[in-house]
C-alpha cells in the first residue's frame, strides 16, 4: 500500500483524521535558543528549546540550568517521563532504592510513575531535559511566575515545598 505524503494544509490542521501511525504529526520546525524566554525560579533556569506547543505533544527539550544544593524532594510524574543528559557539573538521582551519580555526557532515564529526587552536587550544573510526551515544562513556567515567590535574588535552592505542591498537582506531578 503506497502511503501518500501529507498536505502542507493537512500538517496545520487541527484534524487528525487523515493520519495513520507512522505519519509525521506536526511540521518541521527550528528553534532558535537565543530568542526564547527563560524561565528561572530557585536557583534554577530553564530555557525551552521545544515546547509541546511546537512538537505537538510530542516532547519538550528544555536547556537547564541547577545551582548547587539544588534538592528536589522525591516525586513521581505521572504523564510524562524525563530524560536529563548532563553537559555541565555533577547531579545525583535517588531513584527508588537506588543513587545514581552523574557527569557531563551521562543520560539518566527517568520512567513516569517512578518515585526519585534530584540533586545538584557540583557548585552548578547544567543538562538537557527532555520530556516526553511534552507538556511537563509547563511545570517549570508555572514556577517562575512572579506571584510564587521563587524568582527572588538569593532564593535558596530547594524551593518552598507548599508551592511545589500546590504547582505539582496541576500537572501531575506527586510529592512526598
Amino acid at each position: 500500500m503506497e502511503t501518500k505524503e501529507p498536505t502542507v494544509a493537512q500538517l496545520l490542521s487541527t484534524d487528525t483524521d487523515w493520519q495513520t501511525p507512522l505519519m509525521p504529526t506536526g511540521v518541521p520546525f527550528v528553534s532558535r535558543s537565543a530568542t526564547t524566554e527563560t524561565w528561572e525560579f530557585a536557583g534554577t533556569s530553564v530555557k525551552p528549546l521545544a515546547t509541546s506547543r511546537e512538537t505537538h505533544g510530542e516532547f519538550a527539550l528544555l536547556d537547564v540550568t541547577m545551582q548547587r544544593c539544588l534538592d528536589l524532594p522525591p516525586h513521581l510524574h505521572h504523564n510524562e517521563s524525563e530524560t536529563f543528559y548532563l553537559l555541565e557539573g555533577a547531579m545525583r538521582f535517588e531513584v527508588g532504592n537506588e543513587v545514581i551519580e552523574a557527569g557531563p555526557g551521562d543520560a539518566v532515564h527517568l520512567p513516569r510513575g517512578l518515585r526519585h529526587a534530584c540533586h545538584v552536587v557540583s557548585g552548578q550544573a547544567r543538562a538537557l531535559l527532555l520530556i516526553t510526551p511534552g507538556g511537563g515544562e509547563q511545570y517549570y513556567r508555572e514556577l517562575s511566575k512572579p506571584e510564587r515567590g521563587m524568582i527572588a535574588p538569593g532564593l535558596r535552592a530547594t524551593p518552598d515545598r507548599a508551592t511545589l505542591q500546590a504547582v505539582a498537582s496541576k500537572f501531575g506531578v506527586q510529592q512526598f
